[in-house]
């Protein structure tokens, strides 16, 4: 009975043994970047409420240069959105539509990093953009 305790212990130090080690410890290289894009319209006097981006269109996007995966431009509310890409060079462009706080309506853009030469490098965990959009006529 005694032996069988011994045993019965050893196994189960044995198992957790294998359990704790085969726990990987973070080693702090994460592949993905937690963004934050803060929208401001110098244009227009009143705070930004809401932006909804029309993702349908071709000039609507975020573009990983190196994987040319797109993604989904989310709704920015009261002028801030997050989306998680993995890290890269990435081109940003978009049209949406922009509810002020003045109850104003305006179509506006962004094309700050619409192109290769004007793209931004995203490497850190967390990321702060700071996006100036353009009233559309």
């Amino acid at each position: 009975m005694n032996m069988l305790t011994h045993k019965t212990i050893r196994n189960i130090l044995l198992m957790l043994s294998f359990v704790l080690c085969g726990c990987e410890k973070d080693s702090g290289q994460n592949v993905f970047s937690i963004v934050t894009l803060n929208v401001t319209c110098p244009s227009v006097s009143a705070g930004i409420e809401r932006v909804e981006v029309d993702n349908s269109l071709d000039g609507s996007f975020i573009r990983d240069l190196n994987t040319r995966q797109e993604y989904d431009i989310p709704t920015f509310q009261v002028g801030t959105a997050t989306v998680k890409l993995r890290k890269g060079i990435y081109m940003i462009s978009f049209d949406g539509k922009a509810v002020f706080s003045d109850g104003q309506r305006k179509k506006v853009r962004f094309a700050g990093y619409n192109s290769p030469m004007t793209s931004v490098t995203l490497l850190n965990d967390k990321e702060t953009l700071n996006l100036e959009l353009t009233v559309l006529k």
